[in-house]
Parts: C-alpha cells; sequence; structure tokens
C-alpha cells in the first residue's frame, strides 16, 4: 500500500482516541449472543474529496469487500450480500484465526497487494480462478462488535481506535489495519491518484456505523471503475475465442438501460469461462429497455443475471462508456443492485483533477491555469526563458514562448510518462532553421532536470530525467522540440514497464495498412490478455504502447513483441514485414519490434517533433483511430488548444491497465497464442 502523505495532512495517532474509547466501551451491558450478519456501510460517489476536520480520508482498495465475524474462535468471512466465501479467502480466515480474538466483526477489502503498492481487482479475479501468485491481503478499516459489545453507536473514531489496539500497525502480515488522514482531504487524494491509486474514502469520524449508503461516507475515484449487468454479448470474429464483446447496462427506472459495449479486458481463458457462463442464461430477447446499435456483429441476449467490474475513462452525457475495460465478474452483488451510483454534492472546494495526473515533486498548478506566457516576459513556472521570442518554425510562427506555453498545457498529461524515465531529446537551439542534433548524453541540461548514470556495454552514461513541471519547462529554455523516452524507469531500470510496437510505413505503402496493422496487434495482444493503446508518432506511422508491471527483463519483453510482430507478417507477407533494411520494403510497412531492446527509444506521447508544423505525438482512442489521418496531423497549436477545452484523456486507463508479462509468458501463453494464430492463418 503506498504511504500517505506524511508532512502537510496531519496524520491521525491512535493516542488522541484510545485512552477514553476503551473505557467508555467497557461500560456498555455484554450480549453474548451470536453476532449477526450485518449489511455494511456504503460510501457514496462524490467528484471532490472533503475538507475539514471531522473527516477521516482512507486509501481506497481495489478488491471484494468481506465482513470478518470471529465467535467462538471461529472464523466466517461473508461478501457484502451476505455469502459465506470463508474457503475462498482461506489465508484470511487462517490469519484472523491467530488473532487471538473470541468474539468480534471487522469491516474490511480483501485484495491482491502488487508489487507497486497498488491493488488490482483483476489480479484478485486471476488469484481466485487460476490460481495466480499474489499477496492476499485483509485491510481492516472498521470494527463492528468486540466480546459482546455492539460497537456500531460509538463514533469510528472510537471504533478505530480499538481496532488498532487489537491488529496493531505493523504494514506486514496478511490481516492489516487501515491507517487514515485527518481533514485535508483533497492534497490526500492529489497523493493517492498520483500514486496509481484507485482514490480514498472520506469518513465522518464522529458518526456511528450505518448499514447502507449515506453521506457520511464519501468515495472520491482518481480510477472509474463500477459494476454493470451483462445483457448480451457477440459472437467472436477471426481467431477470437469465447466471445467478443460484453453488452453491459444498469437498472434505471424500473429496467435494464443499455451502457455500451466491453470488447477489452478479457484473457483467453477468463473470455470462455465467461462464454459458458452466458449460454446458460440466452434468452430470445434484449433484456435492454433502449434500442442497441447492432453495428455489424450478431448479439446473443442473455438474462439480466452476471455482473461485471468494469473500468473506463469516461461516461458520456447519455449514460454510455467511453474506453471501457473488463475487469472480472462480481459474484458478491446481485444483479437487481446494480443502479446508476448516485452522485454527492461538493462537500469541498472543488479541485481541478487534470493536476492529479502529474505525480511531480512540484505540482503541476501552473499547468492547469492556463496562464500563458505574455509577450515580453521571459520566465514561466519559475524557469527563465532566455529569447523567448526566437522563431523555432517560421512556417507555422511557432516561438519558444509557444514551445514553452505547450509543456505548460500539457505537464499533466505528459509528466507521468516521465517522471523517473531515461530521456534522449532532439533539440534546435537556433530552430528549425538551424541544425537540430539527437541528444543522447547529459551533455547540457537546466539545473532543474535530474541526472543519472546507467551502464553501458563498456562504460556509464549520463542521461536526463524530467519529474517536474519545471524540468518540463526547462525543456522549452533547451529548444527541445523531441522527447524520447527508455520503456523502463529509473528504479526498476532492468524491468520495462511497457512494450511498443512501431509502425512505420514505406514510401509507398498505405494509410490503410498502417491502421489494419495497428488492429491485429491489438486484436493479438489483447487474446493474450494486455489493454493495448494507440498514439500518432507525429510522422506517418503509429505506436501501439502495452503498459506492463515492470516484473519481466528486457529478453522477455523483446521475445513477446517479436513473436507478435512476426505472426502478423506469417499472416500477410505481403503488407507487412520486420525486415529492417529499407531496400525492398517500399510498399510495405514495418513492425519494429526493435525498441523494446534496452537503450531503445520512442518518441513520447504529447511530444512534439521537429518536422515543418510542429505535429505532436498524440494518444487516439482505439474508435476515433479510423478518423485520424497523417495528412491532419495534431500540431503545437491544435494540441495545446485541445487539452485547454474539455480535453478527455483516451488513455485514462493506462495505469489501471498494466499487467504481469513475467507470468504470461512463463505459463508459455504468448507462444501457444500467438503461434497457434500465425499457422491458422
Amino acid at each position: 500500500m503506498a504511504s500517505p502523505p506524511s508532512k502537510s495532512p496531519k496524520r491521525a495517532t491512535a493516542s488522541r482516541s484510545r485512552s477514553a474509547a476503551p473505557t467508555r466501551v467497557s461500560d456498555r451491558p455484554h450480549d453474548r449472543a451470536a453476532i449477526p450478519f450485518v449489511s455494511p456501510q456504503l460510501a457514496t460517489a462524490t467528484d471532490a474529496a472533503p475538507v475539514g476536520e471531522q473527516w477521516f480520508h482512507e486509501l481506497k482498495f481495489d478488491g471484494y469487500r468481506v465482513l470478518c465475524r470471529v465467535q467462538n474462535g471461529r472464523v466466517t468471512l461473508f461478501t457484502r450480500s451476505g455469502q459465506d466465501w470463508t474457503d475462498r479467502f482461506a489465508a484470511v480466515a487462517t490469519a484472523a484465526a491467530k488473532l487471538a480474538l473470541r468474539d468480534a466483526l471487522i469491516d474490511g477489502e480483501v485484495a491482491i497487494l502488487r508489487s507497486d503498492g497498488t491493488t488490482s481487482f483483476q489480479a484478485l479475479q486471476n488469484h481466485l480462478q487460476e490460481k495466480a501468485k499474489g499477496a492476499l491481503i485483509y485491510f481492516a478499516f472498521d470494527l463492528l462488535f468486540l466480546d459482546g459489545v455492539d460497537l456500531r453507536p460509538e463514533t469510528l473514531e472510537e471504533r478505530k481506535a480499538i481496532l488498532a489496539d487489537l491488529l496493531g500497525q505493523t504494514p506486514t502480515g496478511i490481516i492489516r489495519y487501515t491507517d487514515h488522514i485527518i481533514g485535508n482531504g483533497p492534497a490526500f487524494f492529489e497523493k493517492a491518484s498520483a500514486a496509481g491509486l484507485e482514490g480514498i474514502v472520506s469518513k465522518q469520524r464522529d458518526q456511528p456505523y450505518r448499514s447502507g449508503r449515506s453521506s457520511s461516507w464519501l468515495k472520491t475515484k482518481a480510477l472509474k471503475r463500477q459494476e454493470f449487468v451483462i445483457g448480451g454479448f457477440t459472437e467472436p470474429e477471426g481467431a477470437r475465442s469465447g466471445l467478443g464483446a460484453l453488452l453491459v447496462g444498469f437498472f434505471q427506472g424500473g429496467g435494464l438501460s443499455y451502457a455500451g459495449k466491453v470488447g477489452t479486458g478479457f484473457t483467453e481463458s477468463s473470455s470462455i469461462a465467461i462464454r459458458r457462463r452466458l449460454d446458460g442464461l440466452l434468452s430470445d430477447r434484449s433484456p435492454f429497455h433502449s434500442v442497441v446499435p447492432q453495428q455489424g456483429r450478431e448479439i446473443r441476449w442473455v438474462k439480466p443475471r452476471l455482473v461485471a467490474e468494469i473500468a473506463y475513462g469516461e461516461m458520456t452525457a447519455d449514460g454510455k462508456l467511453r474506453h471501457p475495460s473488463f475487469q472480472g465478474l462480481r459474484e458478491d452483488k446481485p444483479a437487481p443492485e446494480v443502479v446508476g451510483e448516485p452522485q454527492a454534492r461538493d462537500h469541498g472546494r472543488k479541485m481541478d483533477l487534470t493536476a492529479v495526473r502529474a505525480p511531480a515533486k512540484q505540482t503541476a498548478k501552473a499547468a492547469t491555469d492556463d496562464r500563458r506566457l505574455p509577450p515580453g516576459v521571459g520566465q514561466l513556472a519559475g524557469v527563465k526563458l532566455t529569447h523567448p521570442e526566437r522563431m523555432l518554425e517560421a512556417a507555422a510562427r511557432i516561438t519558444k514562448r509557444d514551445l514553452a506555453n505547450y509543456y505548460a498545457v500539457a505537464a499533466p498529461y505528459i509528466l507521468p510518462h516521465l517522471v523517473g524515465r531515461p530521456l534522449s531529446l532532439v533539440r534546435c537551439p537556433e530552430g528549425m532553421a538551424g541544425k537540430c542534433f539527437f541528444m543522447k548524453h547529459a551533455a547540457f541540461a537546466t539545473p532543474d532536470l535530474r541526472r543519472v548514470m546507467i551502464k553501458e556495454k563498456e562504460e556509464k552514461g549520463e542521461y536526463l530525467i524530467v519529474d517536474t513541471i519545471t524540468g518540463l519547462i526547462g525543456l522549452a529554455q533547451m529548444s527541445v522540440l523531441e522527447i524520447h523516452t527508455w520503456n523502463s524507469i529509473e528504479e526498476s531500470l532492468e524491468m520495462p514497464d511497457r512494450v511498443v510496437f512501431d509502425f512505420d510505413p514505406g514510401p509507398k505503402a498505405g494509410w490503410q495498412d498502417v491502421l489494419e496493422g495497428a488492429l491485429l496487434v491489438k486484436e493479438r495482444v489483447e487474446q493474450i490478455g494486455c489493454t493495448p493503446f494507440v498514439k500518432t508518432t507525429g510522422g506517418k506511422g503509429l505506436h501501439v504502447v502495452v503498459p506492463l508491471t515492470p516484473n519481466a527483463g528486457w529478453d522477455d519483453c523483446k521475445m513477446f513483441s517479436q513473436l507478435v510482430s512476426e505472426s502478423i507478417v506469417k499472416q500477410h507477407p505481403k503488407r507487412f514485414t520486420t525486415a529492417m533494411r529499407k531496400l525492398g520494403r517500399e510498399d510495405k510497412i514495418l513492425i519494429d519490434y526493435f525498441r523494446n531492446h534496452r537503450g531503445s527509444t520512442s518518441v513520447s506521447v504529447y511530444s512534439p517533433r521537429a518536422r515543418p508544423g510542429i505535429p505532436v505525438s498524440m494518444p487516439v482512442s482505439w474508435n476515433d483511430l479510423a478518423s485520424f489521418a497523417p495528412d491532419r496531423p495534431f500540431t503545437l497549436g491544435s494540441a495545446a488548444e485541445l487539452l485547454r477545452n474539455g480535453y478527455q484523456d483516451p488513455w485514462a486507463t493506462y495505469e489501471a491497465s498494466r499487467v504481469d508479462l513475467k507470468g504470461l509468458i512463463l505459463g508459455g501463453k504468448p507462444a501457444r497464442v500467438i503461434g497457434r494464430r500465425g499457422s491458422d492463418a
């Protein structure tokens, strides 16, 4: 679990309330009757974390809500709907039995704790269904009964103080006390979001425990996730197996409201397993009360009984999901309870959530205020610009000031893809009319950029890293028009956290082949269990990027990208190639998997390019990809305008989509799936 902030928000100390709470509780009459099942208290969704000293703020976990009952030393684990899941979480039950408790009812969440400190519902699903490895943790955050005493009427502060005394506050072990921060919710939410966590839960410290949803518990999500009911599915196409996409919705106004199709996030095994269950629920009519677009694929309707957890970027005004990804089936919640989540009113000052995207040492607020560098002023975000009026690209009338303004606006979006990552840069000190050069090592840099020594083949090289908005503006001062990044970050340098497929068309190749090549890679990696993202390169090609948990080595990642690329070439040898030599591939698309070699770089998402018009490498949603054409690229000006005006990030679920490639490779899955596809072609 990521560490809470240590300075600005005040950290709770158990001593503030422990001295009074146990004495007061002991005065209450004891009742040794069996502890009943209690419907848990639920949090109401809100757009902004509340402010004020009356609120406790906890990290939000991505797992199963579980009530742990200890009765005469015997442990039973209940889901939020009262199902007995003791056998499913046997390790938690065993650990709870060792707590030396006679009678207690604890409220908490069972989750898989990943190596990066985040929790993952999809990893928990894999643990349950496929016995995948992972640290199974029970995060305990409330105490409802203890030794015959009903603690629900007590305040949250008193209940948590007793729970802390029972469990201690050690950060190890299967059962862990969930600590909290007092007050300053927006700052805590900002830090949790920057760390890649799901969000926070805010609770009024002076309130009793109330079953059901209430405004005394609020949840602020950084990653949007919600349960949806499955009402149908499409048949798979091509070499896919199981199903093509799920049709999901939620109950509203007495019927099932259609929310969209979900076609990503499945592994091969989960797709087949879900299909088996859906086949038992087939129906001859649609369960949705609204019209569902057919979109050319055969749809099979099912009775609305199964509930799926879906991660998504945004929900449109008419209730449709954007960029949804399947996370797993929710067997702890009945379908009729899945309704559109109510939104609480704003309990505190509004926070610009775009600033959350930059996990930088210095806040990116300056980048979100939309304050442009005025004429005659040579400083932005504390960085002094020399010659801000210098023309970098004469035809488009782009100056160094324009470049600095773009970096300021783009900071919340680009910094998460730069922080901790070694860089190579293209500098144009005299603008594009002068000489531009590729700077691999840290020969020159402003003081706001960090330097790191990296071992190369025969010696060490010094590289630059941008961690802050001031460092990013410093790149403008250096007239950096291209930012190229490694596939790994400094703290896990030998374990890449992404794989990049670069589609480079020959001079006679068609753009449609580039699109189809990217879609073929998308299909391949999704069947293996990965979630791909696509972006323009600022040139004539595309990059398909697969986010990874940094666990596999360089050779593994290169092997994976090579297998995928060569399987496509084998299927379409006249259209695609992996041969780097330009002679003979004039009408083909090069699928360059060598971007995944140690030390290789690719242009960063949101980076400008040192080309006429200063195009920008921009993320694109798969749904919108067909509407993009390289002869109408995103430029520095159009990209800045887009980011300033209601921008919806197509890569909003990027961090939540990381997969452990090492686990897939050790299981032989990529070679098995891709190899089969190549032979079937």
